[in-house]
């Protein structure tokens, strides 16, 4: 009796160690977005070279999370595209300053698209930022400031500030940037009779485009 409990627990034993084999010989699936967006983080030029772009930053190894209400939002008006926020420390003048980055990386390549900062009023964006969505086809208008108030959205709340009024108006859709209650600038985007997006811009209160937008 003793013997054939032995040999049962023996056999058991055998089962689980083969099993824990099998799975650790498997491949495990990796993500490439994290790796192509860190190695871009931790050496893309448009983010280190002072004498150039007027500030240098270094990756802090964090990502913030997106609120799920937004990502739901970003993911159906933005299919084509993955949005990150990377915590920055940005040195501009001393010391050295935490601002968040928001990395915009392409679904089917995980390849870095454009970039956009919180503070979008201090620091510049991406070359590309403004080219974003240039050529796009919106399906109607409504479609098109849809996808403007999204990116407002993320944009504010990474400048812990709120979206307000969205307007179309003579082939330029806006978005209200606020703090507090007071408009701080406004997130742009040209479209033309035919529903093609143009460039993304932003412009200050007095609807004049940041120098960094021009």
């Amino acid at each position: 009796m003793i013997n054939e409990t032995i040999l049962v627990a023996i056999l058991l034993l055998g089962m689980v160690v083969s099993s824990q084999s099998v799975v650790g010989s498997q491949p495990q699936k990796s993500d490439a977005t994290p790796t192509k967006l860190k190695t871009f983080l931790k050496t893309g030029e448009e983010l280190r070279n002072y004498p150039k772009n007027g500030y240098t930053s270094t990756f802090t190894g964090v990502l913030r999370r997106i609120p799920e209400d937004l990502q739901v939002e970003l993911n159906r008006d933005f299919p084509e595209y993955k949005f990150h926020i990377a915590k920055m420390s940005v040195l501009v003048d001393p010391p050295h300053t935490q601002y968040d980055l928001i990395v915009i990386t392409s679904d089917d390549t995980d390849e870095v698209q454009a970039f956009v900062w919180g503070h979008y009023w201090m620091i510049p964006p991406s070359r590309s930022f403004g080219q974003l969505l240039t050529g796009h086809q919106a399906k109607a208008k409504e479609d098109a400031l849809n996808k403007l108030k999204s990116l407002a959205k993320l944009i504010a709340y990474t400048a812990s500030a709120e979206v307000g009024q969205a307007t179309a108006k003579h082939g330029n859709l806006s978005v209200e940037l606020l703090r507090g209650k007071e408009v701080f600038g406004f997130l742009e985007l040209t479209i033309n009779k035919h529903l093609r997006l143009g460039r993304l811009s932003i412009s200050g209160p007095d609807r004049k485009r940041l120098r960094y937008f021009v």
